[in-house]
């Protein structure tokens, strides 16, 4: 049995970037100093709604302690996790900017602690001081390409391929880790990558059969990262001869 202790930021690996610091670089002392001003503290239990799809923006959230998901309400009740957020993270610079209702709801996925930043004198400080609005310009612009990315992984790629990507994405943080282990549920994770968890089930048992995983979810060995990298990445056909294993014959 594998135990190497697990990683409380392991999620770091699949959530959509911007990551750590997000919008917030090293400002001035004086935009600093104002912006520190607007920021009030707030604390969530963990399942507490931060705010629910549809509201208006009263502020963003940056992500102080713990995790917080931002989740979209599907057809027939059901909701997809679009990204968990860890510290360092915010939430709510859309709806404040473009003063639309909010696209999704946020929770609180742990306890967290979070700093709330009102609305309107959030945008009088981003008008008022160029550094500022063009922090938030680079973070909107991030978001959108994350937007592109998860769009592209949804609609060009199996599920089978989104697991895939999904552990080598963990495995890239550290290439000379074979071994993944995951914090969260099957549920939470198949939600991330729109679908259900008997699809994310069977997509695991799928690379489990063609040779390229050892799967005992939580924990995930990975066995053939070549050939997961090549179906990953175009979807090779499934079935074929297995390849040599990629991990050195002590460590499997």
């Amino acid at each position: 049995m594998y135990t190497e202790p697990s990683h409380d930021h392991c999620l770091d690996a699949y959530s959509p970037w911007p990551r750590e610091r997000d919008f917030l670089p090293s400002f001035d002392p004086e935009v600093q100093k104002a912006f520190d001003a607007l920021k009030e503290p707030r604390s969530f239990m963990a399942g507490q709604q931060v705010y629910a799809q549809g509201e208006l923006a009263q502020g963003a959230y940056l992500l102080i302690s713990g995790k917080l998901s931002v989740r979209r309400k599907c057809a027939q009740g059901r909701f997809q996790i679009l990204q968990i957020l860890l510290p360092g993270d915010s939430v709510g610079i859309i709806p404040v900017f473009d003063g639309e209702p909010t696209s999704c709801s946020v929770v609180a996925h742990t306890d967290a602690t979070c700093w709330f930043i009102p609305a309107e004198p959030l945008r009088r400080l981003a008008f008022k001081h160029e550094e500022l609005g063009e922090a938030i310009h680079h973070h909107l612009c991030a978001k959108f390409r994350n937007i592109v990315g998860v769009l592209e992984g949804m609609s060009l790629h199996s599920v089978t391929e989104r697991v895939a990507k999904l552990l080598l994405d963990q495995h890239r943080r550290n290439p000379n880790r074979f071994l993944l282990e995951f914090p969260e549920g099957e549920e939470d994770l198949a939600h991330y990558i729109a679908c259900s968890r008997s699809t994310f089930s069977r997509a695991l048992r799928q690379l489990d059969d063609e040779g390229m995983i050892r799967n005992t979810f939580p924990v995930i060995r990975l066995v053939d990262v070549p050939r997961l990298e090549a179906f990953a990445s175009c979807g090779a056909a499934l079935g074929q001869h297995r390849a040599m294993p990629s991990i050195p014959h002590n460590l499997r």
